[in-house]
């Protein structure tokens, strides 16, 4: 039986580093789909990327053709059916993989995704070419008005860089690399990459610090890599570590180099395209260029040293934070009362003063000239500043930490000292967005809220701080107020609901989170449904309670659903109690004082936090329970033994519910 190789390259512009990976493995992920959507096997499928090109190959597929065989693929208004015949064969195979690359590309356009075509076709890049081969044979596909053909586009660095035609499926990658000068496998880009630095660190007998994202998107950034060594001038080594390597990684894309005491040495090695005739000056001009670079920013530097940072406090008053949400000046303030509320419960009183010294400098750095040249180095730089100058190591630190989390897997702040000053910062800036209206949705989120909520989360449950969160929304909303920003606002109005708004934005990442972390629903609404607005307190209890109902016979778990099914229509008084003159029989007592030492013991346990040994001993009731149910009659002829029998089956309710809603999994 006759075995296929299937190759589909999309030549486009430049399509952004940091998301051609991505962009890569989810077009394959699709592609994947469709493919068994539409019943075609194969043996292997691969992907490519270059900075200038996306591609998938197919091997070894496998098509089985009778006289006639239905392929059917559903699409929302219709059932497609195609038939397959042996004359027809190329035709239909090139309408199915039509429908395959359209499906495919349309569901990766929101990645980054611009209008080119139309309005209603979006891709990451103008689209350039388009080469789809099935073996020899050129399939006729057309993706955003481009046709295929056979043409692959050469390295553009090269002077002879005429396109040349593909003849066949089979040939690719390797007929790029050979006669293109392009690799457009990204790992082996990755691993070329890393082997040339190798090189270099013996030459300087220096290290490199080589970073896999930070790889990852230098190897997006060329086709066929070179590594080259450059210098810079020794002086410029007294700019402070992270303003320098900020620069030379973040900025120029260069890889720094340490001696083996990790200290910085005056040199830095660049990944470019391999260029035909590959010159000195091409050095010379990375060099001059970042030497230039250096000697501004070390005059920026030095200008804003002289002066002590906090007196660039004053200048924050013409620094506006938002459109209605006051200066930087009011933001600082805000911060300093919200970072000494949630600061007081587990912080101590000597560092209560180092705080408001720390938020006092927190938005100094914004008007130094380094900041106004290079926006991304706030934080970092008032931390260089307060450091010079004499700073207490937790005050300087915060200055930078104040921003942490600044992505998903970011360091969190090292100490409790810095955590209270980034979630204040973070608190602040979500409540002013959503006071403005300004509240994410599916499709934008502008201000970032939602990673400034997962950051909140991250260090609440990682520091194992308690805090309720309620209370810290309605701190954060009356300082707005208190601002008198707001005069001609309605929003305050409506504060309960904002602040219902606001909650349930921040529990519902909460919520994701835990559900990526294989945490049941069951389990996480069981917690949710409590009045309880304490992050870490939530975590615990979910913890706690997912690890013991994997662990337990579901018996325990079908009593309680027997309870609440007794309850439910059942009208209890709160001002009666449970009468022992009333208790008929000894299983009513053992129950009975088993329900007092439960709710006694578990009570200390509760101030300690203590949730699994809490369900522990809440699993000690299944057995006088279940005792209670085989020889006593709940619903008795007479009133007033019934009323206290329901009495007490609510007493273990309430115990119940104290820790979480188990009706959840009933």
């Amino acid at each position: 039986m006759k075995k296929f190789v299937f190759l589909l390259e999309i030549g486009t512009e430049e399509i952004p580093s940091k998301s051609l990976q991505k962009i890569a493995k989810n077009f394959l992920s699709y592609f994947k789909k469709n493919l068994k959507k539409f019943f075609i096997k194969y043996k292997r499928i691969y992907w490519y990327a270059s900075p200038t090109r996306i591609a998938i190959k197919v091997s070894s597929i496998n098509f089985k053709i009778d006289k006639v065989q239905k392929i059917s693929n559903y699409t929302k208004n219709k059932k497609v059916i195609f038939h397959i015949e042996k004359k027809n064969f190329l035709t239909l195979i090139t309408k199915i993989f039509q429908k395959i690359i359209t499906f495919s590309v349309q569901k990766i356009s929101s990645i980054d995704g611009m209008y080119w075509y139309n309005k209603n076709f979006k891709f990451v890049r103008r689209i350039k070419t388009v080469t789809c081969l099935l073996n020899k044979e050129l399939l006729s596909i057309e993706i955003m008005g481009i046709s295929s053909n056979r043409i692959i586009a050469k390295n553009k660095f090269f002077e002879n860089s005429n396109s040349l035609s593909l003849k066949n499926a089979q040939q690719y990658p390797k007929f790029l690399e050979k006669n293109c000068f392009i690799i457009p496998n990204l790992e082996k880009r990755k691993r070329i990459i890393k082997h040339e630095i190798k090189k270099i660190e013996k030459i300087v007998k220096g290290v490199v610090r080589i970073k896999k994202k930070f790889l990852e998107e230098i190897a997006s950034l060329v086709e066929y890599p070179v590594a080259i060594l450059g210098r810079f001038e020794k002086k410029f080594l007294a700019l402070p570590n992270n303003i320098l390597i900020h620069i030379l990684q973040n900025i120029q894309k260069y890889f720094p180099v340490y001696d083996q005491k990790k200290i910085l040495l005056p040199f830095f090695i660049f990944i470019t395209n391999k260029i035909e005739n590959l010159s000195k000056m091409v050095v010379l001009d990375h060099e001059k260029f970042l030497n230039s670079k250096l000697k501004d920013t070390i005059e920026f530097f030095e200008k804003d040293a002289a002066v002590p940072i906090v007196k660039n406090i004053r200048k924050l008053k013409n620094l506006s934070f938002g459109k209605n949400l006051g200066s930087m000046m009011d933001k600082t303030r805000r911060m300093y009362h919200i970072a000494r509320y949630i600061a007081k419960n587990f912080l101590k009183s000597n560092f209560l003063k180092k705080i408001g010294r720390a938020i006092l400098l927190s938005k100094c750095d914004l008007v130094t000239k380094i900041v106004f040249e290079y926006p991304e180095l706030q934080g970092i730089a008032g931390m260089c500043y307060a450091k010079i100058q004499g700073e207490e190591k937790n005050i300087y630190l915060a200055q930078k930490e104040q921003y942490h989390p600044r992505f998903l897997k970011d360091s969190l702040p090292k100490n409790n000292f810095c955590c209270v000053i980034a979630v204040s910062e973070k608190v602040d800036n979500i409540v002013g967005c959503f006071i403005e209206n300004e509240i994410p949705n599916s499709k934008k989120d502008p201000f970032s809220l939602r990673r400034l909520s997962i950051g909140i989360i991250n260090i609440l449950i990682n520091k194992r701080i308690f805090l309720n969160f309620k209370e810290v929304i309605k701190k954060s909303i009356f300082l707005y107020k208190k601002n008198r920003i707001f005069q001609n606002t309605n929003l305050f109005i409506k504060e309960e609901s904002l602040i219902k708004k606001i909650i349930f934005f921040i529990f519902s990442r909460l919520k994701v989170i835990l559900l990526k972390k294989k945490y049941q629903k069951e389990t996480i609404n069981s917690i949710f449904s409590l009045e309880n607005y304490c992050i870490y307190d939530i975590y615990l209890r979910i913890h706690a309670l997912q690890k013991f109902y994997t662990k337990r016979d579901r018996k325990f778990f079908f009593i309680i659903k027997r309870i609440f099914k007794i309850l439910k229509n059942q009208k209890i008084s709160d001002t009666k109690k449970i009468q022992n003159s009333l208790f008929e029989s000894k299983f009513e007592k053992k129950l009975f004082l088993k329900i007092l030492e439960v709710s006694k013991f578990t009570e200390k346990l509760y101030k300690e936090k203590k949730y699994q040994k809490i369900l522990c001993k809440i699993e000690e009731l299944y057995l006088p329970i279940e005792k209670f149910f085989k020889n006593v009659v709940v619903f008795t002829k007479e009133k007033e033994i019934k009323e206290n029998r329901i009495l007490l089956l609510n007493k273990i309710k309430f115990i119940l519910l104290k820790f979480g809603h188990f009706q959840f999994f009933l």
